[in-house]
């Protein structure tokens, strides 16, 4: 994965000042059943500056289902996949991303085992920091095989990929079928899209079939990129 720019402290200054000026939307998520899935929109601000803050705006959509499997079946463990193209996140540029079964992307460095570290953003480091990470819904999952829920899906739980739309304009979603550590009978889904060619480097947070029971531990979703960059969709505790 691509090493931080030497130049990246000025970005940072200065998009710190340019942040002041942007309206940041705290959406408050209420786990949305599969008859009306709740997207988060996350772009981020600055025109084509580099480096700057998200902003979300909540919104529906529709999960598309991942079909290949990449080989995540676990507790707290994370696969690193191939990325289809480039994707930028704050000021990097990214072609590999490590997937967690606990609700992330994690694109410097694999911070699994988490053991119970959920979080509100700004996410103190665990193996290493938090940096260049997407939390579409963080907390106590398993996607392991052979749980009581997994029958919901005719492949099971899993994270799974597909692609959508063709080159340069594609999107490349990523889509978790979890259920609680515990052998759980229920079962939920929610899926990441990353956007291959939008400007401002936009990317979708869908939240598919889940119960407000399914998980007791904390939920959070959003993202953080280098110290001083973060922005939290929601923290529910």
């Amino acid at each position: 994965m691509k090493k931080r720019r030497t130049g990246q402290a000025a970005f940072l200054n200065a998009c710190l000042l340019l942040g002041l000026l942007v309206f940041f939307v705290g959406v408050f998520l209420a786990l949305f059943t599969a008859s009306a899935m709740g997207r988060s929109r996350v772009i981020r601000g600055g025109g084509d500056g580099a480096n700057c803050q998200y902003t979300i705006t909540s919104g529906t959509d529709t999960i598309v289902p991942g079909t290949t499997d990449t080989g995540n079946h676990c507790v707290w463990c994370e696969t690193p996949i191939t990325l289809p193209f480039p994707f930028v996140l704050y000021d990097q540029t990214f072609n590999a991303v490590n997937v967690s079964a606990s609700g992330r992307l994690d694109f410097v460095c694999a911070n699994d085992p988490a053991n119970y570290l959920e979080t509100c953003l700004p996410a103190p480091p665990n193996n290493c920091p938090f940096d260049y990470t997407i939390f579409p819904l963080w907390a106590e999952w398993s996607t392991s095989t052979g749980q009581q829920g997994c029958s919901t899906w005719a492949n099971g739980c899993g994270i799974f990929t597909s692609i959508s739309g063709t080159a340069p304009n594609r999107i490349f979603n990523i889509e978790w079928h979890v259920t609680n550590r515990e052998d759980s009978p229920e079962a939920g889904n929610f899926e990441v899209r990353l956007d291959e060619n939008y400007p401002n480097k936009r990317f979708d947070m869908i939240f598919g079939s889940i119960t407000q029971g399914l998980n007791t531990s904390l939920d959070v979703a959003g993202v953080q990129g280098p110290t001083g960059f973060v922005t939290q969709n929601f923290c529910r505790t």
